[in-house]
């Protein structure tokens, strides 16, 4: 039978690396992706929308970036309200809803360096929070949002526990709000207490420890208890000192890693040039920078810094802040801006403002102030909560506006078959990167914004990170500018659109055959938390869906049938073509969970999908469909909608079809491993360098962790092995050093082996 072929455009940044998965270890970057042409009898349906084939059906890469998380974010406020008992009250159940919202957040901002929120909807649910903790104490919890700093350590680096804690900053928005907390400060201090104020550094902070006058120990913020190290990183920031002039026995200085306008402009060049994707903003560029694990990438990235505070000093006092700070410049740390100290709230409002006049031609970003107490014993005085210092507080400012022209709203078909317009904008610079597109999220929040093709608007960015339309500048419209009319059917197959739900706003095309839902999915399929078949990157899948090779999800599984036809592609080599083919081979036996996250059931993710396998282990996916609802309510994070999606979703035809499909294409996903309690390697600790050739990292960290191990991200004298591939790096040389026992690839599986006998 001849391959079905599918019409298919590429932006001109696609690149093959892959969906989720790019090879290095940069976090916040933007995803690349494709796009499916809109059939031309179908182009007409939208009056204004001026749709056209190169532009539609698949999410734009500026916006990619928020598909996943708000999934996810749905899918974690679900589990963290299925915990709760049926006569939960509404007010518990606010209070767990909100919880879970700004945990996941705060993981997005602290860990992931991607928010997708503003600083204002998120001070908003705080506060929220805040009052219902307040009203209720009895349902207070020691880690909830309101007493707790939102990031986490990564697994990638040592852990370092914070001798002082790296606390967060209080928000304020206002003139009024901020008046109300320097008053709040002054009211419990001697009269005339004073007052400085600084520029709020857009970076990651991170702590700068000296013994002897010798840089020895750098880490990030984390949970504010717990921080990674990451001293080698630092090291290659160029404006660093690596030894003071004047040594002190010791010295913490608390400081904001940054990448400068001009230096995130030309990473971003040479990413584009490199055909790897931009970075949304200097931000996430920096913290992605610093948490790399080859050092000499941080080195090439050109970071800068600003100290703004020291922390711990032994061997010399200091009295204020200012004083302080002027030391440690003349030991040659470069310092935050910083105003003279004043005890007059109209002078310190002037600092503020000055700052604000001066924040577009800054050559580094910043999002506000920090007003703080400059008399050091009138700090401790004041104290700190479990979260914030009383001393010190951020205004923040409003989001950069910059005006902007509509030229076209086209549509985009998501994997759930969810339409979203998207605005195609005049390219605008704002806070340091070039905007060219907002999406519309749907007919009525146009409609409620009167957006219209040709209306000149006003764009910002939500935490300065997603371009949003703020408003119309209606005084400005063209003449013949019409309402924008959403389609009655789907722009890439015709087929009606239709509401899942009576007074859902989301229209969605229920065609699970559509060419765009099947790209979504296939692309959902092979991402990293899933079948991690990192050579079928969105560029690919693209070519081989329009050539007619893969038009369903099990057609990934059948493509070593087509391996004549794929090498007539263009770009397509023999050896590419090999190692693909090699990859989806090995990809049929991957653990369950993994499988169950490339289904794509609704409301289950990756944690739900572990704990899915664990119960399903014995009969996987056959036993996991014929789950009835009792039997998924006992699993944990297991509740009643995901119960009720997974029902669904395994009685569709499709699904039954797709599974029989896998079975006699040979699929047959792994069961998780038993945890051994006492197991053979229970409490010894492993590192492993290098490239293996037949097992990723992750099953590495998986199968010692099931015999009771660890794998840790440095060597030192605690390890108990280093597994070391093709061309290991510094691990090897420090274990050498140190004579901890390496182990080839070879030597782990005969002890694997070994085991099972």
């Amino acid at each position: 039978m001849k391959p079905r072929q599918v019409q298919l455009d590429l932006w001109a940044d696609v690149d093959a690396i892959g969906y989720d998965h790019a090879a290095d270890e940069d976090t916040g970057n933007l995803a690349n992706d494709s796009t499916i042409a809109v059939k031309p009898e179908l182009q007409a349906q939208a009056p204004g929308a001026a749709v056209e084939g190169a532009d539609t059906g698949i999410d734009r890469p500026d916006l990619a970036a928020t598909v996943e998380p708000e999934k996810k974010l749905k899918e974690a406020v679900a589990a963290a309200l299925a915990k709760l008992d049926k006569t939960a009250s509404p007010e518990l159940r606010e209070i767990t809803e909100l919880r879970a919202e700004l945990n996941f957040h705060n993981n997005l901002y602290y860990v992931e360096d991607s928010p997708i929120i503003s600083d204002y909807s998120y001070d908003a649910m705080l506060r929220r929070l805040e009052e219902l903790e307040t009203a209720h104490p009895e349902y207070m919890t020691t880690d909830s949002p309101t007493v707790k700093v939102g990031g986490r350590a990564s697994e990638k680096f040592r852990k370092l526990t914070h001798i002082v804690p790296m606390q967060s900053l209080r928000d304020v928005f206002s003139r009024e709000e901020l008046q109300e907390a320097v008053e709040r400060m002054q009211e419990q201090l001697p009269v005339g207490a004073e007052l400085v104020v600084e520029e709020k550094i857009d970076g990651l902070s991170v702590s700068l420890e000296y013994e002897n006058g010798v840089f020895v120990r750098g880490s990030t913020r984390g949970d504010g208890l717990v921080g990674e190290e990451i001293t080698e990183n630092l090291k290659q920031i160029k404006s660093l000192p690596l030894k003071l002039q004047k040594p002190l026995p010791y010295l913490e200085v608390r400081a904001e890693i940054y990448l400068n306008k001009e230096n995130f402009a030309a990473l971003n060049k040479a990413q584009l040039a490199a055909g790897l994707k931009p970075f949304a903003n200097p931000r996430n560029a920096a913290a992605g920078s610093l948490r790399q694990l080859d050092p000499r990438i941080t080195r090439d990235r050109n970071l800068s810094f600003f100290a703004f505070n020291i922390q711990r000093v032994e061997g010399i006092t200091f009295t204020t802040h200012d004083e302080s700070l002027f030391y440690i410049c003349n030991e040659g740390f470069p310092v935050v801006y910083s105003s003279f100290a004043h005890s007059d709230f109209a002078k310190i409002w002037e600092c503020v403002e000055k700052i604000a006049t001066r924040r577009a031609s800054l050559p580094y970003m910043i999002d506000g102030a920090v007003i703080k107490i400059n008399n050091l014993q009138y700090r401790e005085k004041l104290g700190v909560t479990a979260k914030t210092p009383r001393w010190a507080v951020a205004y923040k400012y409003p989001p950069e506006e910059q005006e902007t022209v509509v030229k076209d709203i086209k549509l985009q078909v998501g994997r759930t078959g969810k339409i979203t317009p998207l605005a195609v904008l005049e390219p605008v610079m704002v806070d340091g990167s070039c905007v060219s597109s907002a999406t519309l999220h749907n007919a009525d929040y146009i409609k409620a914004k009167d957006i219209r093709v040709g209306d000149t608007v006003l764009i910002a960015k939500a935490g300065d990170v997603i371009p949003a339309i703020q408003k119309v500048v209606l005084d400005r419209r063209p003449l013949k500018a019409k309402p924008f009319v959403m389609p009655d059917k789907c722009p890439v197959c015709g087929e009606k659109l239709i509401r899942r739900k009576e007074n859902e706003v989301d229209l969605r095309c229920g065609n699970l055959s559509c060419p765009a839902q099947v790209f979504r999915r296939l692309l959902h399929m092979v991402a990293k938390d899933a079948l991690d078949i990192a050579d079928l990157g969105p560029a690919v899948l693209a070519r081989l869906q329009e050539a007619g090779l893969i038009n369903e999800l099990s057609d990934i599984f059948r493509l070593a049938a087509y391996r004549p036809e794929m090498l007539n592609l263009p770009g397509f080599q023999q050896k590419s073509v090999d190692n693909l083919l090699n990859e989806i081979e090995k990809a049929k036996v991957k653990p369950l969970d993994r499988f169950i996250v490339a289904l794509g059931i609704d409301y289950v993710g990756v944690v739900a999908a572990k704990k899915l396998a664990v119960a399903f282990r014995k009969g996987g996916l056959s036993a996991l469909a014929a789950a009835d609802i009792e039997t998924l309510l006992s699993v944990e994070t297991i509740g009643q909608t995901a119960a009720q999606s997974i029902i669904d979703f395994f009685k569709r035809p499709t699904t039954v079809a797709l599974l029989q499909a896998w079975q006699e294409l040979g699929v047959k996903p792994a069961s998780p491993p038993l945890i051994e309690e006492n197991g053979v390697w229970q409490g010894k600790i492993f590192a492993v360098t290098g490239t293996l050739e037949n097992y990723k990292r992750s099953e590495v960290k998986q199968l010692i962790e099931a015999r009771g191990g660890t794998v840790a991200n440095t060597v030192s004298s605690k390890i108990f092995a280093v597994i070391a591939g093709e061309k290991a790096g510094g691990k090897l040389a420090k274990a050498k050093e140190l004579g901890i026992p390496v182990w080839s690839e070879t030597d782990f599986a005969a002890k694997l082996s070994s085991m099972a006998k």
